[in-house]
């Protein structure tokens, strides 16, 4: 067996497939020979235009305003706090109140975030405090979505990015505060006393 000197085999070989498989020889004699392939295309063609034109457009708005307000679609802030903590805590209190006078059980979640928003911004790590403070001062159940996002066999297995942004998680970043919570959820509802 002498390999061929113009193609490589496995070339060669992919080659005499696909010009044997019937379906492909039916579809490339349709994107050759029929007008209405021809003419699915240009409108497929004709549309990805538009939508690029109104994405284009979207974007001209978007640096127009963020022209007027640098900041905009800025959910973090280098070093001014947003919100007092002592306001962040009495907002828990009523949270709390509304949630158990409707006979439910708050369970309150440490949201995370990005590795490097801590370190820039050290202040956010004074609300983690103070959730995990405040559930065990009430006894409520604290999810830690932070640690859930650190621990890299769940990060594999979620197999996606969990964060749009530094803060913001994405549906896989979902899926592991939902597991997490839910698990608490079930394990609160399996200690509880039955009615």
């Amino acid at each position: 067996h002498l390999a061929a000197i113009d193609v490589a085999d496995d070339l060669r070989i992919a080659e005499s497939r696909a010009r044997h498989d019937p379906l492909r020889r039916t579809s490339d004699w349709l994107r050759d020979h029929s007008r209405l392939t021809q003419l699915g295309a240009r409108v497929v063609e004709g549309r990805a235009v538009a939508a690029a034109e109104r994405r284009k457009q979207w974007f001209d708005r978007w640096e127009a305003q963020r022209a007027k307000e640098p900041r905009l679609g800025f959910a973090d802030y280098a070093g001014v706090r947003r919100v007092d903590p002592a306001l962040f805590e009495a907002t828990l209190d009523e949270l709390r109140t509304e949630v158990e006078a409707s006979g439910a059980r708050l369970v309150l979640v440490n949201m995370p975030r990005q590795p490097g928003l801590e370190a820039t911004n050290p202040f956010v790590l004074e609300y983690t405090a103070l959730v995990e403070r405040y559930a065990r001062e009430h006894a409520l159940d604290c999810i830690d979505a932070r640690a859930a996002f650190r621990d890299r066999k769940r990060i594999e297995l979620a197999g996606s990015a969990l964060f749009h942004d530094q803060v913001h998680p994405t549906a896989a970043g979902h899926r592991l505060i939902a597991e997490d919570l839910a698990a608490a959820i079930a394990a609160r509802a399996a200690s509880a006393p039955s009615r």
